[in-house]
């Protein structure tokens, strides 16, 4: 199996008061509609989805991670959680070609939203993890190897993820007229 972790921090400013940012990250279908790599699979309620992590790596290998998130938002510390979904739902079945590799994983990110006069500074930090099938076309290779090269490839993706959320996401809110 590879086992894959990465984790990605970074803070950046809002163009909008606390209370609007918190209401317009609160939407979790929403919020998740601005990451790169993820797409909503399936709503199982207005705050708890399935979505899946699906990226080519090294132009030939086709990962489909699938995970079930919940979000929990506390408007009185102005802190969103999205957090493994871990009651009802059956995990995806563990699959993979000569080129391709499908599972199971566990997304999840905090923001903190503070103040800033006008506008809001996030402190954002998201976290993948997951136990994939070596493809075929990598079974010569020793798995450790392999798991190293897949680790550097997704701390990688989580960082692009991390940038292109905070991009979009605020393209999004101006284009309002905000």
């Amino acid at each position: 199996m590879i086992k894959i972790s990465a984790t990605y921090h970074h803070n950046f400013t809002f163009p909008a008061d606390l209370d609007a940012c918190f209401a317009y990250y609160s939407r979790l279908s929403q919020t998740l509609s601005f990451l790169p790599h993820i797409s909503i699979v399936k709503s199982y309620r207005e705050d708890q989805f399935r979505v899946l992590y699906s990226t080519t790596e090294l132009g030939i290998y086709r990962v489909n991670i699938y995970c079930d998130l919940q979000l929990n938002a506390d408007s009185a510390e102005y802190r969103l959680v999205i957090q493994p979904l871990e009651n009802g739902t059956s995990p995806t079945k563990t699959s993979f070609g000569l080129y391709s590799l499908t599972g199971q994983g566990y997304y999840s990110s905090e923001s903190i939203l503070s103040r800033d006069g006008d506008q809001t500074t996030i402190d954002f930090r998201l976290q993948l993890h997951s136990s994939l099938p070596v493809p075929l076309a990598l079974r010569l290779m020793p798995e450790n190897v392999i798991s190293k090269i897949a680790n550097e490839i997704t701390h990688w993706r989580m960082r692009e993820i991390a940038d292109g959320f905070m991009r979009r996401s605020i393209q999004a809110f101006t284009s309002m007229g905000f």
